[in-house]
């Protein structure tokens, strides 16, 4: 048997029953735990050796892994949105966390920071948040406090209710706007 056929076969032989497969795979970690632990140093010197070789193994791995969820996914979107669900559910706060990072280069600590500063409120109008709103995934949150920051320096001048942050681009009551030009004026940056 050549290594393409015997790849080919245990490819085949996973997914037939992929449960079982894992179950095995387990139970020979378990009872050979040193021909792991060599295995695994082995596998990382070949690494630290051929970085890119294994750059490029790991591209196309993403890719088959990506093309072979999106074909489940599109057979059962039910069972991976309950999934998703799920893990949202018991990972409430790596969505904001991600967001806050990519969007402003800020931590949740960072945002809890500057929201014990502003006691809780929104910088303009001074109230809570109120209201909820509906995740893509289904779940129902209640409003926080949006960043609100320069577009042209991203430096973050703090953190704003909804519909203040929609009222910072066109005020449409004369004590929303001086309240927006009286929080503009002040050019405290709290993060840069």
């Amino acid at each position: 048997m050549t290594v393409k056929e015997r790849k080919k076969y245990r490819k085949e032989r996973y997914w037939k029953n992929p449960e079982k497969y894992r179950a095995e795979s387990r139970m020979y970690k378990r009872a050979n735990p040193d021909i792991v632990k060599v295995a695994r140093a082995r596998e990382k010197a070949n690494r630290k050796a051929n970085p890119e070789k294994y750059r490029e193994m790991d591209k196309k791995y993403n890719l088959r892994q990506r093309e072979h969820r999106r074909a489940a996914y599109k057979e059962n979107p039910e069972k991976y949105l309950a999934v998703s669900r799920i893990w949202a559910k018991k990972h409430p706060d790596f969505f904001r966390e991600w967001n806050l990072k990519r969007s402003y280069g800020i931590t949740l600590k960072d945002y809890q920071k500057i929201l014990r500063k502003q006691k809780g409120l929104c910088a303009i109008c001074k109230r809570p948040p109120t209201g909820t709103r509906k995740l893509v995934n289904g779940i129902v949150k209640t409003q926080i406090l949006e960043v609100d920051h320069d577009h042209e320096t991203n430096e973050i001048r703090g953190l704003l209710c909804m519909p203040c942050n929609r009222d910072l681009v066109g005020a449409n009551t004369l004590a929303t706007a001086i309240a927006v030009v009286r929080y503009l004026k002040k050019k405290k940056v709290i993060i840069k």
